[in-house]
This record gives structure tokens, C-alpha cells and sequence, in this order.
């Protein structure tokens, strides 16, 4: 069978959404034909993306109505691009929200329960899965058991596929579990079911060299790294020159999560009192899709020379980005995201290299971007909270070489993100 002639299943809780800022599935896909690629998918959503035509729904919403209402149906094949919302659709997203306001590990063990009904194994999925004739089964790993055995039910429905598994958070180890009973034994089920999934796999890819480190070890098995890959032709030339510069302009665009607002708003602080101190020195704009509460928005307002901004399109990202000189990369200090964010590398991080722009990283030193930004002398990197504002100092003193930083943020891409050579190793994966 020629290679642009096989089929692909793709397993993910997420929906796809080209103008989303997580775009994993889009920047692996984008090189294959949407017409042989099929996606199954777990959230609330519907899919928006040119690189994908065939998608399957299960809806949370109506797993939880089907215990009550024996005629309900959970799955549906869903039209891609489309604009309206349904009544489900709406209801879930208020779901959603929930989820995110009660989070915890107990509710989470309430879900996975709910999920263990197999009300989810409708014949229109069965039929769904069958039909794609897919000859290989994707799995972008999510921190949810339910999501792991609906990838093995596909295999069961699949035999002869090959299966292959992208981790991109830490989705395995205990040190990412949370600290009670509910917490531990989701991790315990969480991993057997990774573990059966390892073993059918072909391939293996993980998001940094970190956590290849500590999977290679877990699983016995030689990971293979894969990240956002970068077109050379886009990497932009150097655009800094700080020591010109009146006022230097630091900006971020992303998300507010994992504690990454408290890092963003100590750092508004420390430019505010290093604006007062010295003269304004400093412009920091945040650009979010998270909605602050409202005593944060009136604490960062207090803040001179830094604004809090409602979010653009995922499209003006770059064109927004051009308008500064450094980009901020926050993780948050605190243990409780630590434990979430230490092996993972964000689709931002390749973004900001391929910038032209300096780097400014701030997190905790032994988590997965801290160590790459380090180890590569491609950003500036404070890991700690007291050394900021001797950071912003020397920022300011042109004490920092940021073009050299920027030269080695180029060779980054090259090196370790090259859209070629990342494609061709992903492709080899999938179709070998």
C-alpha cells in the first residue's frame, strides 16, 4: 500500500482547533492528506481544522445522561468547520467548567467510574473505527484512563494496525500524581493502562530530553523525541537591540494555568518597583484567553508601565510578538505545578525560538524547559524569584548578550526542531 494511501485513527481527549493554542495534532499532521485521517475525541467542542475531515464525538454530557435515559446516545460523527452548537455541546461546556472549579482527586475517580459503564461502546463508534480501516492507531496521551482504553478498544477493533504513542505531559510517573489515596490509585490504573499501550506500541515519542531520560528507564525501551518542528524558512533574523531601546518591551501571550499568573504578576511587581526606582525602564503587556479574577486584574493595573489584555487570534500571535523585544516563559515555583510541568515542552517554546526575539525563562531549575533553555544558552533563565530584579538590571545595563542568545535559539531550531528532519522521523513512524 502506497504511503499516502494509508489511514490513520487518531485517539485525543482534545478536539482539533487550528485557531487553538495547543496545536500538537496540527503541527504533526499537516504534511498527510486530511482524507486519511480519522480522529476520535472526547471533549465538548466541535473540531475546526483543514487538517482533518472524519471525526468521531463521544460526549461527556450524554455518558452521564445515558445512566438515566436508556435511549440516549453517547457518540456521533461530528462535521468538521462547523459553527453551531447544540444543546449537548452547551450543556458540556458548563461541564467543563465545573470540572475545572471542583477538580480534585476524588472527582476525577467519581468520572473515571462513569467512563468504566461502556455506555461509550456504541455501535456507531464500533463501526466508525472498523471503517477507517486504519492501519495505524495515534494516541496523544492524556493524564485520563478512559482516553487509554478507548486507543486499546481501537486496537482490539483493529488488529493488524500498528500503534503508535506521543506522551507530552507526564502522564506516567507517581512524582506527577497527586498526594492522596484517590490521587495514587488513579495513578496506579492510569499506568497499567500505559504500560499495555507501550506494549503494542511500535513507536514511542516524547515531548523533551528530560522526560526521555525518565521513560527510557521506566518502560526499558529507546524513545524517540519529537517537538513543534519549525520551517527554516520562517525563523525569523535577529530584530534586538536593547541597548537602543528607551523603553524595552516584554510581552506574554498564553495562558494563566499551573500557577503561571502568580510568576507573571511577581514579575509586573518587580518591574513596577524597578520603573519607580530607576525611571521607566520597562514595558510588560500580557495577552491571555484566561479570565483573571477580579483582584487580580485590579492588583495588576496597580502595576506601573504593565497591562493585563484580552486575548488575540492564535493567527496575530507572531505578528504581535515582532512588536517586542523579549518573550517571557513562565513555569510556577510552587510544588503542586512543579509536579505538572517538569517534563513537559511547550508548543510555545519552539514558537519563541524561531522568533528572532530574546527569551526570558523563569521557573523552577530542574523542570524540562528550564533545563533545555540552560543546558542550550538559548534565553535568559532566572530560576529562582529572588534574582528578577537583579535580572531586570542587568536587562536594562545591556548587560545580557541577546544576541547571542538569539543566535543559539536559531541553531535550536535547526538542530533540534527542523520541520524536515522532525516530519521525516514522525512519518517514518507512522508508516514504516
Amino acid at each position: 500500500m502506497e504511503e499516502n494511501n494509508k489511514n490513520i485513527l487518531v485517539i485525543s481527549v482534545h478536539t482539533w482547533n487550528d485557531e487553538g493554542g495547543s496545536n500538537t495534532l496540527q503541527n504533526l499532521f499537516k504534511q498527510f492528506d486530511p482524507a486519511n485521517i480519522y480522529s476520535v475525541y472526547t471533549r465538548a467542542d466541535f473540531p475546526k481544522s483543514k487538517f482533518c475531515n472524519n471525526f468521531y464525538q463521544i460526549r461527556e454530557i450524554s455518558l452521564l445522561r445515558r445512566l438515566f435515559i436508556r435511549k440516549e446516545k453517547v457518540g456521533s460523527v461530528v462535521p468538521s468547520n462547523s459553527a453551531k452548537e447544540n444543546v449537548k455541546t452547551l450543556q458540556e461546556n458548563k461541564v467543563k467548567k465545573i470540572y475545572k472549579q471542583v477538580s480534585s482527586p476524588l472527582f476525577t475517580f467519581m468520572r473515571e467510574l462513569l467512563w468504566l459503564t461502556d455506555y461509550w461502546k456504541e455501535e456507531s463508534l464500533k463501526n466508525y473505527i472498523k471503517n477507517s480501516n486504519a492501519d495505524t492507531v495515534f494516541i496523544l496521551v492524556s493524564s485520563v484512563i478512559y482516553s487509554n482504553r478507548i486507543a486499546l478498544y481501537a486496537k482490539e477493533l483493529l488488529p493488524k494496525s500498528k500503534v503508535v504513542i506521543y506522551f507530552v505531559d507526564d502522564s506516567y510517573t507517581y512524582a506527577a500524581a497527586a498526594k492522596s489515596f484517590f490521587g495514587i490509585w488513579h495513578r496506579y490504573m492510569l499506568r497499567s493502562t500505559l504500560k499495555k499501550l507501550v506494549q503494542k506500541a511500535s513507536d514511542v515519542f516524547v515531548i523533551s530530553p528530560k522526560m526521555k531520560r525518565e521513560f527510557d528507564r521506566s518502560f526499558s525501551i529507546s524513545t524517540k523525541i519529537l517537538t513543534k518542528s519549525i520551517d527554516p524558512i520562517t525563523i525569523k533574523n535577529s530584530t534586538n537591540n536593547l541597548s537602543n531601546n528607551k523603553i524595552i518591551k516584554l510581552l506574554y501571550v498564553g495562558n494563566l494555568l499551573y500557577g503561571r499568573n502568580t510568576e507573571l504578576f511577581n514579575l509586573a511587581q518587580h518591574i513596577s518597583e524597578y520603573n519607580t526606582k530607576y525611571g521607566v525602564k520597562f514595558q510588560f503587556d500580557i495577552y491571555t484567553q484566561t479570565t483573571p479574577s477580579t483582584a487580580d486584574i485590579s492588583k495588576f493595573n496597580k502595576y506601573q508601565n504593565c497591562s493585563l489584555n484580552k486575548p488575540v487570534p492564535y493567527s496575530e500571535v507572531e505578528r504581535l510578538q515582532s512588536q517586542y523585544d523579549i518573550l517571557i516563559y513562565p513555569e510556577s515555583f510552587r510544588a503542586r505545578y512543579i509536579r505538572i510541568t517538569r517534563l513537559s515542552f511547550s508548543t510555545k517554546a519552539t514558537d519563541y525560538l524561531a522568533s528572532g526575539k530574546m527569551i526570558w525563562a523563569i521557573g523552577p531549575k530542574h523542570i524540562a524547559p528550564m533545563e533545555y533553555f540552560a543546558t542550550n544558552h538559548c534565553a535568559l533563565v532566572s530560576t529562582s524569584r529572588a534574582t528578577i530584579f537583579k535580572d531586570l538590571g542587568k536587562i536594562a545595563n545591556d548587560k545580557v548578550n541577546s544576541e547571542e542568545l538569539i543566535k543559539n535559539a536559531r541553531k535550536c531550531c535547526m538542530l533540534f526542531h527542523d520541520e524536515e528532519q522532525q516530519g521525516l522521523i514522525f512519518r517514518n513512524a507512522v508508516y514504516n
